[in-house]
């Protein structure tokens, strides 16, 4: 057990070993997952402290510590319900369809360009049960250059108009002036590598909406974020800067309700970062918000597996889905759909059997 608490030290919490079904134990954020015990870390200065502890004994650690009402609150928001988003229930695994409408997206570029064959695509991936298509005209891969704001809004606004009168659209831009055209053109969420740190305007441009807005982490821009990307503790250091993002939303009035929360696989994280991140996501539980995962045929999956090539990435995927399943995540973006689909399901038959 960690003594010697000061007032000064920060203290996270994160639900640990997390079952199917056992509703004598914690339920997470209404979900069917259950579970009985937290990891906490605890940032000293620069030192990391880290210890398991019984739901029981937390609170007779944080009373004995005089955080007995932080740890309370911290509770709450993992164990309370999270909103549906326009129609989408967070009580059971959501899966987000990428539409790339680029030429130059690490794993598809080019192949959805046109726009027919983005409509056609978005289409399919709906068909086989994306609950979100999300449309992105801005390669953000590392390395990617910027695109002017005509360029992006000729690339995806048409296709958002055909699609939205009959799926649930999001939009992967970091411009306010396309998320008010998207928003125009029928997107319900607003899905953000930035967080509306780019772009000053963006913040009005939600704040005004019922739209949702998906917060991730990156750290840098896409052009340089692999080059040396540095941390005091990747964990930590995203979670202060998403209780930041947060806050800087509910302060211009989008409510916590309407954000998901991404940790930004592969944007400014090298590999003992990502295998930290993803062991330990079930950290991000803490800010009462859905948790989005964007691990799909990443390059972390070829170095790890020694399949260079995407295409050869759809095993690596799923593997990451299921890990961050067993964690709690709530909603995948992926670009195979059928079969992300496919293993989420014999995962929940499994884990629902109880002899």
């Amino acid at each position: 057990m960690l003594k010697n608490i000061l007032p000064n030290d920060k203290i996270y919490i994160a639900p640990q070993a997390l079952n199917l079904g056992n509703n004598s134990k914690l339920r997470l954020g209404g979900s069917n997952l259950y579970f009985e015990h937290f990891k906490v870390f605890i940032r000293k200065n620069s030192k990391t402290l880290t210890c398991d502890i019984p739901y029981k004994n937390l609170l007779d650690w944080a009373k004995n510590n005089n955080r007995i009402s932080e740890i309370e609150e911290k509770i709450h928001l993992i164990l309370s319900k999270r909103d549906s988003l326009h129609g989408v229930s967070f009580s059971s695994p959501t899966v987000m369809g990428v539409v790339n409408v680029t030429p130059d997206s690490f794993f598809d570029g080019g192949e959805y360009y046109l726009h027919k064959n983005a409509i056609i695509h978005g289409e399919i991936l709906a068909k086989q049960g994306a609950s979100i298509i999300d449309i992105g005209g801005q390669s953000t891969r590392p390395g990617s250059e910027s695109i002017s704001y005509n360029e992006e809004r000729k690339r995806v606004i048409s296709v958002i108009e055909n699609l939205s009168d009959r799926f649930l659209i999001s939009v992967d831009t970091n411009k306010s002036k396309i998320m008010r055209d998207a928003i125009n053109a029928g997107a319900k969420i607003i899905n953000d590598i930035t967080s509306l740190s780019n772009d000053k305007d963006s913040v009005k441009e939600i704040s005004s909406t019922k739209c949702g807005l998906i917060l991730m982490h990156s750290q840098g821009a896409p052009k340089i974020m692999q080059e040396n990307p540095q941390y005091n503790d990747v964990i930590l250091d995203i979670f202060d800067y998403f209780e930041e993002r947060i806050k800087f939303c509910e302060q211009h009035g989008i409510d916590r309700s309407r954000l998901i929360i991404d940790p930004g696989i592969g944007f400014g994280k090298n590999d003992n970062h990502l295998r930290r991140l993803m062991k330990h996501i079930s950290i991000f539980h803490g800010f009462g918000c859905p948790i989005l995962l964007g691990s799909s045929r990443k390059s972390f999956i070829g170095r790890w597996s020694k399949k260079e090539k995407e295409e050869d990435r759809l095993g690596g995927s799923i593997a990451s889905v299921l890990w961050s399943l067993s964690q709690g995540v709530q909603m995948y973006r992926v670009h195979d759909v059928k079969q992300t689909l496919q293993a989420l399901n014999i995962w929940t038959h499994i884990a629902e059997t109880k002899n």
